[in-house]
């Protein structure tokens, strides 16, 4: 079997939003509807066997990005572990905290709650929509306590250079904050090459797994900083141990863990990265920067314009499996019916802005493209 015959979807739809929800695999549905089969048979009878798999995800998710085991929580969402980091920081007032403008909300609202508590929050203009550590570093100062970033834009597709971001912030005495939603599962990221204090992710994009999971990375050298804002009964020592009278807190990222609340969610996280390394990181990559290059090259023709960076030159280190392209002198009714047309032709992307985003996963081959690429020329003669 290949990557893409793990995924049924692939045999009716062209589906293109990955950036929004993920379709599942063939493992993870299968362990979805074990998990839901077995609450009906037996629920409680079945809970060791969940709770083994569920923990599972803990070092699948640790190697996924390089870290070590006892640097991962595993969480609901991205917005959790950002909030785990906005919440846990002893910020004083005078403080700042640095991010782009054109992030999603879930990487805005977090720091800009902290004006409540005297820390300004200080937006990044990106004209060009590329982040980078230069358009970041006027923005900050010695009482910068925070830098956060997406690792790729939801709106553009910009795949920043992580590495080179977090050598600068580093420099002026911050610490760097990552939502890595839109890339995790599609690219390779390595926490300690590029050398990230916090990375916060959910897995209901890229990673292919169910709403409600994610995970959050925090660098055991910081993990002491947060006060942890979660604390749960799962956040302590030998926390299965009922018995006990004494909740020591753990000292690692796992603290974070409030409790056993997204159980199901974190089982489809178990196999569907099972999955992803089953098939390989690289594998994956490719085929998406390969399908990428098809897709640019056969929109070009139809003289789309871009809000995606699609330049040869920067796609292996800025491109991504996201692609924003608009139809020029083309209205809101002429728009809503090229929409229109995409479903009824089966082909399945996010209208946005006055465009379209495409979303290449590695599931995607080049007749996905061709279809997509018919559905446009229908719609616009």
């Amino acid at each position: 079997m290949s990557f893409r015959d793990e995924f049924p979807i692939c045999e009716n739809i062209c589906f293109f939003n990955s950036a929004s929800i993920g379709p599942f695999s063939r493992a993870v549905f299968k362990g979805m509807t074990d998990w839901a089969q077995q609450s009906l048979d037996g629920a409680s009878i079945f809970w060791p066997e969940w709770y083994e798999k569920m923990l599972r995800a803990i070092p699948l998710s640790a190697k996924l990005v390089n870290a070590q085991d006892d640097e991962i929580a595993l969480t609901r969402s991205t917005s959790e572990g950002l909030k785990i980091v906005a919440e846990g920081l002893p910020w004083e007032p005078g403080d700042n905290v640095v991010f782009p403008d054109n992030e999603f909300p879930a990487n805005i609202y977090p720091w800009t709650f902290l004006a409540n508590r005297g820390v300004e929050p200080r937006r990044v203009s990106l004209p060009d929509g590329k982040l980078t550590a230069a358009a970041l570093d006027p923005y900050i100062d010695s009482r910068t306590r925070l830098v956060s970033v997406s690792w790729v834009s939801y709106c553009t597709g910009w795949r920043a250079n992580i590495k080179e971001i977090a050598e600068m912030v580093h420099s002026h005495g911050a610490l760097l904050c990552v939502d890595g939603i839109q890339g995790m599962g599609a690219f390779s990221f390595d926490v300690k090459d590029t050398n990230v204090d916090f990375l916060s992710v959910g897995a209901h994009k890229w990673l292919l797994s169910a709403q409600g999971s994610g995970f959050f990375y925090c660098k055991n050298a910081v993990n002491g900083l947060l006060r942890n804002i979660n604390f749960g009964w799962a956040s302590v020592e030998n926390h299965t141990d009922f018995s006990r009278s004494d909740w020591p807190e753990m000292k690692n990222a796992q603290r974070f863990m409030t409790a056993t609340t997204a159980t199901p969610a974190w089982l489809t996280m178990t196999d569907s990265l099972e999955t992803i390394f089953q098939y390989g990181q690289e594998t994956i990559t490719n085929q998406i920067l390969k399908i990428r290059r098809y897709l640019i090259e056969r929109l070009e023709l139809l003289g789309v314009k871009f809000n995606t960076d699609i330049s040869l030159e920067n796609e292996n280190l800025h491109g991504s499996g996201i692609i924003f392209f608009r139809i020029p002198e083309i209205g809101e009714k002429k728009l809503a019916l090229i929409a229109k047309n995409f479903v009824e032709k089966g082909v399945v992307l996010t209208e946005r802005s006055g465009g379209f985003r495409v979303s290449v996963h590695g599931f995607n081959n080049e007749s996905d493209v061709d279809q997509l690429i018919e559905s446009l020329q229908q719609s616009i003669i």
